[in-house]
């Protein structure tokens, strides 16, 4: 009995440390993503799996680690600084202007630098603060280049030379070439060497930090004035448009447009004094045959007046005393009495 208890003890024993075992390998796998690298990092000895003396590199897919053992992950893609919104960057012009930048700046892990990024800097988030200061001060150099008014003219080439500000910065004096025929690039044999000498930078100083990645292109997509230096900007924009319009082919058809409507006013102006004089002339000859008409009324109102003088044989005072009679019954409308009547129809009360 005493031999059965302890074979079963063992067995237990034994199947206790094969579950362990099981559970430890199954958790020593550790995943890589698609879009990753990976260092294996030793936490009690402070160091790098290697091969050789070159430390190695884990790509995508599972990986046994000891315990102790873990990986540091790195992108080995191009991952993206969002210098946007929030996060936007501000510089100034040449000429002194505050500029609001929205920018877009892509970079890459160098693969065979990762042991020298993991212990300059550390993991993923701690290179990319490095690489966002470092591209922060691309941008303010590049603006500084320009003046306030050619961000509106020159986007594209103050896009490329922020991004070859960027490049230097982060290059540590590698030969880069994104495009050959666009300085400070030179051709050295079919080769393409950046002249970084041009651009001081931390990283190409003596002691300098490289950030030991690799520069990709740059977005710029806005960038942000103070209102009132829009207004202005615009303002002078639209008036060398106009000036070039007006010196434009579209000149002579302004001026046809011009002569004609000169032409047009005149011949209105013409009519319209034909139009007035006919008028006056008109309301001249109206105002002569009235006065006319009211003269020969007058004259034939004398006329009958001198024949009732003569004919009554009247003197001057009775013939102005029936005259004015004769002008005060027509225009009153009460009864009217010469001195006669008005003494008759005293008596009479």
């Amino acid at each position: 009995m005493a031999g059965d208890a302890a074979k079963m003890a063992a067995a237990v024993c034994c199947g206790f440390w094969v579950i362990v075992f099981i559970v430890l390998m199954a958790m020593s796998f550790k995943d890589i993503d698609a879009d990753q690298q990976g260092l294996k990092y030793h936490g009690l000895s402070k160091s790098l799996t290697k091969d050789g003396d070159t430390v190695t590199v884990f790509d995508q897919g599972k990986h046994h680690v000891w315990p102790g053992q873990y990986f540091i992950k790195y992108f080995n893609r191009f991952d993206t600084l969002e210098l946007t919104d929030g996060n936007a960057q501000t510089c100034l012009s040449r000429d002194g202007v505050v500029i609001l930048t929205q920018i877009r700046i892509l970079y890459k892990m160098v693969r065979n630098e990762l042991a020298d990024a993991l212990f300059n800097f550390g993991e993923q988030d701690a290179v990319r603060k490095y690489v966002t200061r470092l591209a922060q001060d691309s941008i303010r150099d590049g603006c500084a280049e320009f003046k306030a008014e050619e961000f509106y003219a020159n986007r594209r080439k103050i896009e490329s030379t922020i991004a070859d500000r960027f490049a230097c910065a982060t290059g540590c004096k590698r030969p880069v070439c994104l495009d050959p025929y666009t300085p400070p690039y030179v051709d050295d044999g079919g080769t393409c060497t950046r002249r970084c000498d041009a651009f001081p930078t931390t990283a190409l100083e003596p002691g300098g930090f490289c950030p030991h990645i690799e520069a990709g292109p740059i977005q710029f997509t806005n960038a942000k004035m103070p209102p009132l230096f829009e207004v202005a900007v615009t303002d002078k924009l639209k008036a060398k448009q106009d000036i070039d319009s007006a010196r434009g082919p579209e000149r002579e058809g302004s001026k046809l447009d011009a002569t004609i409507a000169l032409s047009v006013a005149r011949i209105t102006a013409e009519v319209d004094l034909k139009n007035a004089t006919a008028q006056s002339e008109a309301i001249a000859s109206a105002a002569i045959q009235e006065v006319e008409g009211i003269k020969a009324d007058f004259e034939e109102k004398a006329k009958a007046w001198k024949f009732y003088k003569e004919t009554n044989g009247l003197s001057v005072d009775q013939f102005l005393h029936g005259y004015f009679t004769a002008l005060a019954m027509e225009n009153s409308s009460l009864p009217v009495y010469t001195s006669a009547a008005a003494a008759a129809v005293s008596a009479a009360r």
